[in-house]
């Protein structure tokens, strides 16, 4: 028993003595970590704690370099920061002159655990998910950031997930100068023919057919910076219905040459036709286009 209690108050001497020791100076970050991990023969493959630990994660967005509207992904930079807490790694009774330790990339590893025995959640001190800087995209603005956390049922339990959903919206005025405004001339264009007379077939039919070519040529540019998806888009109802447009005003063409033909002594009725004609298609075409803009306008905008 005496023996015992000898060894004993010797081996409390000798931790005070280290305690002691190593309060006397300021521990760099080497020394602490050869201290806290080779030491004392610290595993980063053990959990802290038997009933598990809670895993507070949050990301710094960097940037976002592009958008691909083709393979619908996209690329950015960001910082991932995971945060728990370690009893073993405590490190106040050491002496260090800091109050934070950064520890290597080697310490920390990804856990591949469920929620049993790690809990992932996302911080809750702040915003977890929040940009660095502003984000500025050619063609798109990041408009909302929406981080949640589902639970998935596995054969070997549940883990948690954590989710960040990005929402972004499109920049109407690339698509407006490239796509809409193009086809409001060739529209534009293909109504001209109602003002040269029946008389001039011709050039009504060159004017009309080119007023297509053109439409169906831009659709067909423009489709090819789209991705192939089964759904109408917005630029979808409205090519296709501006070529309907241009089309209709070569039915008129026709039905005028098929009047020229038929009805000789009665030019004055073509002529009526055409002047329907001037008003009915601008007419048609402007009830579209408020249909229209009231149903897609805020998305493309």
């Amino acid at each position: 028993m005496l023996f015992f209690l000898l060894f004993l108050n010797l081996l409390v001497l000798t931790y005070s003595e280290e305690v002691h020791e190593l309060r006397s100076e300021c521990l760099n970050e080497a020394q602490l970590m050869d201290t806290l991990i080779r030491k004392r023969d610290y595993s980063k493959h053990k959990l802290p704690r038997k009933n598990g630990i809670t895993v507070s994660v949050e990301f710094w967005i960097q940037e976002i370099n592009s958008i691909s509207e083709m393979t619908n992904d996209f690329e950015l930079e960001m910082f991932i920061n995971e945060m728990w807490t370690d009893p073993n790694l405590r490190f106040s009774h050491l002496g260090a002159c800091k109050a934070n330790l950064t520890l290597d990339q080697q310490t920390l590893t990804n856990f591949s655990y469920n929620n049993d025995e790690v809990r992932l959640q996302w911080n809750n001190q702040r915003s977890p998910v929040f940009a660095l800087q502003e984000i500025r995209i050619a063609d798109f603005w990041l408009k909302d950031i929406t981080p949640a956390v589902i639970k998935r049922d596995y054969p070997a339990g549940y883990w948690d997930e954590l989710v960040v959903t990005f929402v972004f919206e499109r920049r109407y005025m690339w698509y407006f100068l490239q796509a809409y405004l193009p086809t409001f001339f060739s529209i534009f264009i293909s109504w001209i023919a109602f003002s040269l007379g029946p008389q001039a077939i011709t050039p009504r039919t060159m004017i009309g057919v080119n007023a297509l070519l053109s439409m169906i040529f831009h659709f067909g540019s423009i489709m090819k910076n789209l991705p192939r998806v089964s759904y109408i888009k917005a630029i979808d109802v409205w090519m296709l219905s501006s070529m309907t447009f241009v089309f209709l005003s070569l039915i008129e063409l026709a039905i005028v040459g098929y009047k020229l033909q038929m009805q000789r002594e009665k030019e004055h009725v073509i002529e009526r036709v055409d002047r329907i004609a001037r008003f009915a298609f601008p007419a048609g075409f402007s009830i579209f286009n408020i249909i229209y803009w009231a149903r897609y306008g805020f998305k493309v905008g």
